[in-house]
């Protein structure tokens, strides 16, 4: 039964030294000399020479292995594994460990006497055993073999490639053979026995060398390479992107990228074996920034590549296009230069406007009396929505004497109607008022007047928002006298709404016109005309005016609250007409231009049949000076003008006024005078083989002087309309020679009384037109008009 025991514990111990790559504890080549460093037979190690092994080798988790002074492994400082040799307790393969001896004597396993120990590596220590049965043949529990009997054991089975075993004398194996094969762990690296690695020879390899990215690479016991530490720092394909190592992609990991995410138009991403995005099949559908355009895409460029375009060809007046990031054109350099289309005016490429920014123009301004002004594609106006003209009436005669335009480009025309342009007719013919804004849009008429036939004939807007209508009534005004005949009539009106302020009526028995008005600093308003009678002196000097024969000239001041101020009188017994009155604001003066029969000039002589006069007064109704010129025939002046230094007067002739014989009938003419002494500087004649008459003047500023009136016949450049045409004259201011000459017409009487000028320069007109006009159709037997033209 002992000798079974011994046998079992040997058995034991030998399949431990097997599990641990051989403790050879107990067994000892022919030939040992422990302590000389080098590894001989029997010797687990010596020195430094551990044959390769680590405690990790042999089966621990740690620790550092030793070489004892008996040549044996000394693994009290390896721990963890299998067993955990030190600690006290037996645990397998231990077949001891410290004074724990499992139970077991020197004779328990085979010898005659002793003490037996443990090792430190945990093995039966039996140097102090005696009397072992070595050389009987029989493997004894604390012998490796005995003679022949090698326990069943080779080389091979206790971990060599090869050689052949014996055992030594003392029953200890004998592996001096096996150890020529070489054997894992060894640290020899023999590739040809299938070993990678062997202990700390790897064969030159690391982990950077098969491909992953740092660690420390290892061989482990059964001589394969230990790649967890280079897994740790990871590689390309292991399906784990690292970014830090430049990876994009790994395998099937695109980090949720797609060809679309890229900013491709389609495609399936792939991933490399280099761990770099594949993108030819993305490319092969195209991005914004390949320099292609993918106008599908909705391209409209691509890097330098334009498609032919150019600021120029996309409308712009230049610049350099180039194209965004996003492929849409980057029209920022050539916006810069500006094009048609951009809201603002590049008047130096030839706009007029763009889009709804007209640089302040109305029709107007185009010269067109009204209408709604647009802006082309070309960025030059429309004017197919402007009015040239506009016709105002009844079915019955209408027409207009006078116009006048306030600083909003407000046009007011005074005149006559027949039938009902206001609210009421008050019987007979009445005067009429008409406002329409710039945009020729009628605001209000005022129709006033008394049961008889009354005349509108001036016109005068104040700045302060009210309108002055002077003319003559027949009948009487409400609230007012009637003198008998006709009356003066002054009529204020304000300007918003046409609503009466208060009227005027002034005169005597006999008949009296109100002709023309004019208006001082203070809001005085004066008023000339004739009378076949007197006006009221008023306060000047308390003494009645004396009618000198006919029809006198005559000049009245009226407060702004209406009040009657005084009156004055001028005159020679023939008939003397005063038809315009114009305050000249260099001299605060007051001119009177009309028509005399005798001699207004105070020197007793007169050129003809009638003359032309102008009186010159002060604001106090003073007359300071007289001028009158003419021919041996009839001559009638009709309107005056100033600009800044002269005065201008025209009129018609039936004679020769320059020197040179007539156009025939009535000729127009146009003077030029200088205020201080009513000398000519000047003088024009204009005509046709037919009448002629000039009517209204107007100073436009500059250079420029306009005429209006009627001609039967044709000036040069114009066709007739037939009947009686207006025509509209301009002039030089420095010599009176013509720049130009337009006639207007229907198949009717035509004809201009009014001229006023628009705060954009246009020049309008108002009168009397008695057919279709400019497009408008006629409302009865005559009508009020009023059209505009560009200077």
């Amino acid at each position: 039964m002992r000798k079974m025991s011994c046998y079992s514990i040997l058995l034991l111990a030998t399949l431990f030294l097997t599990h641990c790559n051989f403790d050879t504890t107990g067994l000892k080549a022919t030939q040992t000399s422990c302590g000389n460093g080098q590894l001989e037979t029997g010797e687990d190690c010596d020195g430094e020479d551990l044959a390769g092994q680590t405690c990790e080798l042999l089966g621990y988790e740690s620790g550092t292995l030793a070489c004892s002074d008996s040549c044996r492994f000394d693994r009290s400082q390896c721990s963890g594994g299998v067993a955990d040799c030190g600690n006290g307790t037996i645990e397998s393969p231990e077949l001891c460990d410290g004074a724990d001896l499992d139970g077991q004597t020197c004779t328990s396993i085979g010898f005659s006497g002793g003490t037996l120990a443990c090792n430190g590596d945990c093995t039966l220590d039996t140097s102090d055993c005696s009397g072992q049965a070595c050389g009987n043949g029989t493997v004894d529990l604390a012998e490796a073999c005995d003679g022949e009997n090698l326990d069943g054991q080779t080389c091979a089975s206790i971990g060599y490639y090869g050689g052949t075993l014996a055992c030594n004398g003392d029953c200890t194996l004998d592996i001096e053979d096996c150890m020529t094969t070489g054997r894992c762990g060894d640290g020899v690296l023999q590739k040809d026995r299938g070993e990678i690695c062997d202990g700390a020879s790897l064969d030159g390899q690391t982990c950077e060398l098969l491909g992953y990215y740092g660690g420390d690479l290892a061989c482990t016991a059964s001589c394969t390479l230990d790649l967890a530490p280079c897994l740790l720092e990871g590689l390309c394909g292991d399906d784990a992107i690292q970014e830090s190592r430049g990876e994009e992609c790994d395998g099937a990991s695109l980090d949720g990228q797609t060809c679309l995410s890229l900013g491709y138009y389609g495609g399936t991403l792939a991933c490399e074996g280099d761990c770099l995005l594949n993108l030819e099949p993305c490319a092969a559908s195209g991005r914004c920034g390949d320099a292609s355009i993918q106008d599908t895409e909705g391209e409209e460029c691509d890097g330098v590549e334009l498609a032919g375009r150019t600021c120029e060809t996309l409308g712009y007046y230049g610049g350099t296009l180039a194209c965004t990031a996003g492929c849409d054109f980057d029209r920022a350099p050539c916006a810069a230069v500006g094009r048609c289309g951009d809201t603002i005016i590049q008047g130096s490429f030839g706009e007029q406007c763009d889009s709804t920014e007209l640089a302040g123009s109305r029709c107007r301004s185009r010269g067109f009396f009204g209408g709604t002004l647009a802006c082309s594609d070309s960025c030059l106006f429309d004017v197919t929505a402007c009015d040239p003209s506009r016709l105002e009436g009844t079915s019955t005669a209408d027409y207009a004497r006078d116009m006048a335009i306030d600083a909003s480009g407000n046009v007011y025309a005074v005149g006559v109607t027949s039938g009902t342009m206001g609210a009421i007719s008050h019987g007979g013919s009445d005067i009429v008022v008409v406002k329409w804004n710039v945009d020729g849009v009628r605001q209000w008429v005022a129709q006033l007047g008394t049961a008889g036939n009354d005349v509108g004939r001036g016109i005068l807007v104040d700045p302060s928002g009210a309108v002055y209508v002077t003319g003559y009534v027949t009948g009487q005004l409400s609230g007012e006298t009637a003198l008998g005949g006709s009356d003066i009539a002054l009529i204020k009106l304000n300007a918003s709404n046409g609503a009466l302020i208060w009227h005027k009526q002034f005169g005597s028995a006999a008949d009296e016109e109100g002709r023309a008005l004019a208006m001082d600093g203070s809001g005085n308003v004066y008023v000339t005309g004739h009378t076949a009678g007197t006006v009221p002196s008023g306060n000047s000097g308390g003494m009645e005016l004396v009618n000198l024969g006919l029809n006198d000239v005559f000049l009245s001041r009226i407060t702004p609250s209406g009040t009657y101020s005084w009156g004055t009188m001028a005159g020679t017994p023939a008939q003397d007409y005063a038809i315009d009155l114009q305050l000249f604001a260099t001299s605060n003066k007051l001119f009177i231009a009309g028509t005399t029969g005798g001699s207004l000039s105070g020197n007793g002589t007169s050129a003809g049949l009638q003359d032309v006069f102008v009186l010159r007064y002060s604001l106090t109704g003073t007359r300071e000076a007289s001028g009158q010129f003419g021919t041996i025939a009839v001559d009638q002046g009709f309107s005056l003008a100033f600009d800044t230094t002269h005065l201008y007067v025209t009129g018609y002739t039936e004679g020769a006024l320059t020197g040179t014989p007539g156009f025939g009938g009535k000729d127009l003419f146009v003077a030029k005078l200088d205020p201080s002494n009513l000398n000519r500087t000047w003088t024009q004649q204009f005509g046709t083989s037919g009448s002629d008459e000039a009517f209204r003047i107007l100073w436009a500023g500059g250079n420029s002087l306009f005429v209006g009136g009627s001609t039967s016949g044709t000036f040069p450049g114009n066709t007739s309309a037939g009947g009686n045409d207006a025509f509209l004259f301009k002039l030089r201011v420095d010599t009176g020679a013509m720049e130009s000459v337009r006639q207007f017409g229907s198949t009717g009487y035509d004809m201009i009384f009014g001229l006023g000028k628009d705060p954009s320069g246009t020049v309008c007109m108002t009168g009397s037109i008695t057919g279709s006009f400019m497009g408008d159709p006629s409302l009865g037997n005559g009508d009020l008009g009023v059209w505009c033209v560009n200077p």
